[in-house]
This record gives C-alpha cells, sequence and structure tokens, in this order.
C-alpha cells in the first residue's frame, strides 16, 4: 500500500519535470503580415504592368480599327460614283455592288470600333482608378511599417528611462502596432481585390471581343458571298485565261488571298493586247480624241496600282 502511495505521488513530479523541458512557442503574426505585404507590394506591380499593357494595347486596336473603317468609306465612295461606260450596265452593275459591299464592312468596323470604345475604356478607367486606390492605401501601410518599426526599437531600448515614460512608450508603441496592422490587412486585402478585378476584366473583354469579331466577320463574309458568283463571272469574262483566286469556297488548295493568275506579273501578256482593247472601246463610245497607251504609260499604272 505504501509503495503503492509513493508510485501515485511520483507521477506529478515526473508531469513536471517533462512540462520544464518543453520549449515555448511564440507566434508574431507581424512576421507573416511583413511577407503579406511584401507579396502584395509585389502583386501591385503586376498587376500595374498589365493594366497598362492592356491599355495600350487596346488604343492600338481602336486606332487601327478605325483607319480600316476610314480606308473602306474611301473605296466604297469611289466605286459607288465611279461609271467606266454608260452602255455596259453590267459593268457598273457590279462596281456598285461592290461599292455597296465596301460600304456594308465600313458600317461593319464603325460599329465594331464603338463596342471597342464601349467595352475596353470604361473597365479600363475603372481598372486605373482602382489601381490609384490601392497605391495609396500602399502608401499608408508603408509610413506605418517604418513607424512601427522605430517604436519597436525604442521600446527594446528602454534601459534609463523612468516607469512613467516607459509606461508612455509602450502605448506609443501599442498604438503603432496597431496601426500597421490595420492598415497592413487592409492593403493585403485591397490588392487581392485589384488582382481579381483585372482577372475578371480581361476575361470579360477577351470574350466581348470574340463576339464582336465573330459578329464582323460573319455578317461581312455574308455581304461578300451574296456577290462573288457575279464578280467571279464578270472577272472571267472580260479577262479570259484569269481566274479570280479564293472565289471558290470548296477549293482549298489557295491561302485564301484574292489576286489574279495572270501570265505575267498580274498584266496582260502585251501591251498591244492592252492597247486593241482600249481602241474598240474607244470606238464604241464615239470617243473622238483617242488614248495611246505605250509602254511607259503601262509601266506607270503598274507604279500607281
Amino acid at each position: 500500500m505504501k509503495a503503492l502511495k509513493r508510485a501515485v505521488l511520483r507521477l506529478p513530479q515526473q508531469d513536471t519535470h517533462h512540462k520544464k523541458e518543453e520549449k515555448m512557442t511564440y507566434y508574431d503574426p507581424f512576421v507573416q503580415l511583413d511577407l503579406d505585404v511584401a507579396q502584395a507590394t509585389k502583386d501591385v506591380q503586376i498587376c500595374r504592368e498589365v493594366i497598362f499593357a492592356h491599355s495600350s494595347v487596346s488604343s492600338s486596336v481602336k486606332n487601327s480599327v478605325h483607319e480600316f473603317s476610314k480606308s473602306r468609306k474611301a473605296i466604297s465612295t469611289f466605286m459607288l460614283q465611279l461609271k467606266i461606260t454608260s452602255e455596259n450596265d453590267k459593268i457598273n452593275n457590279v462596281l456598285l455592288k461592290l461599292g455597296n459591299a465596301q460600304s456594308e464592312l465600313h458600317k461593319l468596323a464603325e460599329k465594331y470600333h464603338a463596342q471597342l470604345s464601349q467595352e475596353m475604356s470604361i473597365p479600363s478607367e475603372c481598372l486605373l482608378n482602382q489601381l490609384q486606390t490601392v497605391e495609396e492605401v500602399r502608401r499608408q501601410c508603408e509610413e506605418k511599417r517604418l513607424f512601427y518599426q522605430q517604436m519597436k526599437m525604442k521600446k527594446e531600448k528602454r534601459n534609463g528611462r523612468s516607469v512613467k515614460e516607459q509606461v508612455k512608450l509602450f502605448q506609443n508603441f501599442q498604438t503603432a502596432r496597431d496601426a500597421y496592422y490595420n492598415w497592413g490587412s487592409f492593403y493585403v486585402g485591397r490588392c487581392k481585390s485589384l488582382m481579381q478585378s483585372v482577372c475578371q476584366t480581361l476575361i470579360a473583354q477577351t470574350a466581348q471581343n470574340f463576339s464582336a469579331e465573330i459578329d464582323l466577320f460573319q455578317k461581312a463574309l455574308a455581304s461578300y458571298e451574296a456577290i462573288v458568283d457575279e464578280v467571279q463571272n464578270s472577272f472571267e469574262k472580260y479577262y479570259d485565261g484569269s481566274k479570280l483566286k479564293g472565289s471558290n469556297q470548296n477549293d482549298h488548295s489557295n491561302d485564301g488571298s484574292v489576286s489574279l493568275e495572270c501570265r505575267s506579273n498580274m498584266c496582260f501578256e502585251d501591251s498591244s493586247s492592252l492597247q486593241d482593247s482600249l481602241e474598240k472601246s474607244e470606238g464604241a463610245n464615239q470617243i473622238s480624241t483617242p488614248i495611246e497607251l505605250g509602254a511607259d504609260n503601262v509601266e506607270s499604272e503598274n507604279e500607281l496600282v
């Protein structure tokens, strides 16, 4: 019985001795906060680069579409006002339809440009405003962090100070610590929100731009397919031995480019055949002043083309 009591009394003594050997671990939340703030600063830099790059690309795309729209309008205006001959209405009819197709492409490009301006400009401005807000929060957080580090160093060097000074110093340290923790946590949260907004904006704008491009290409292709047979027939009628490359949808051997397959550099075989065709056209139209196109004039026309 006495031996059992001695064994029971030894158990707490052994546990107490074991607890003394255990090392105390202290978790400092500000160590993790410093890491989170440093990572947030890197993320903000990435977001800044992405936002400015996206803004630059958006402006370049809008300018390119605007220039394309202007060129289609100029071509359509030229072709709609052009009158080759008054006796052959088929030629004028083909040119009229080609001009209308260019005019339709101009309208589609203008619509696409308006969509780009609306879908890219407004979200980009929102991202820039959000970036400016995060930058201001980062500045405040950095100021609070530096002040916290200064107060921490003063707190550690408290030798030679009175009790009243030490109490006041500790209160200032607590105030600086709480301010840094609040601003640091707020900064990390705003940075995460900014990164999420950037990702969502890029995905949304890419999908919207993809949809607008599909609509542009489909409608433009439909307007051209409606007249491709008539243009092909007129081309083959007036230029024997030449084909309009790319007009046949079932032909997969070409690269889709539209060009003339002629025997010598997309020109007539010689200048005499061009001279004869022009003289016949002049005689049919009863033009008194002949138009002579020699080799020099053909070269000048090639340069203009």
